[in-house]
């Protein structure tokens, strides 16, 4: 046998042994980009979703806050909330830039569970509180509830 079929052979058995590897690596590839892709998929779903909840209960609030049924001060911490981590850009409208004031004048109010657990006292002492910056601030309020409700949302 001379060299050139040695090598030829020695070629031909690398490639059939390396065959299989190669192909096999080149399948998990293939599915390692399709889980990436499904991955992406269902990630861009679920903001979707987020930002659609968000909107939906953006709506709900401000319907509720313009219908006298969600006290303005509770309203705007929720709005801020929701506002804050989905459409944060939106805050620096200046018909919203109440929501901030609300939030700033409020931050040393216990939320929730840690305001009712609070004295009635110290509660009724909040709530005056509460009371007199919503009549301070009830123009404004209402104009961001007027310009969330005006807004054209895209998800």
């Amino acid at each position: 046998m001379t060299l050139t079929t040695i090598l030829t052979v020695l070629g031909l058995v690398l490639i059939v042994v390396l065959l299989p590897v190669v192909l096999k690596l080149w399948r998990d590839d293939r599915q390692r980009v399709v889980a990436q892709k499904e991955a992406e998929q269902a990630l861009l779903k679920q903001v979707e979703e987020q930002r659609a909840y968000v909107i939906e209960s953006v709506r709900v609030i401000t319907s509720a806050m313009r219908d006298g049924q969600c006290e303005l001060t509770e309203g705007c911490l929720r709005l801020k909330g929701l506002l804050d981590n989905t459409f944060p850009e939106l805050l620096q409208h200046p018909d919203l830039q109440v929501l901030e004031t609300v939030w700033q004048r409020t931050e040393h109010i216990p939320r929730k569970e840690a305001f009712k657990r609070l004295e009635l006292k110290k509660r009724r002492v909040h709530w005056k509180a509460m009371d007199e910056m919503e009549a301070e601030l009830q123009e404004p309020i209402q104009r961001a509830v007027s310009h969330l409700q005006a807004q054209r949302w895209t998800t």
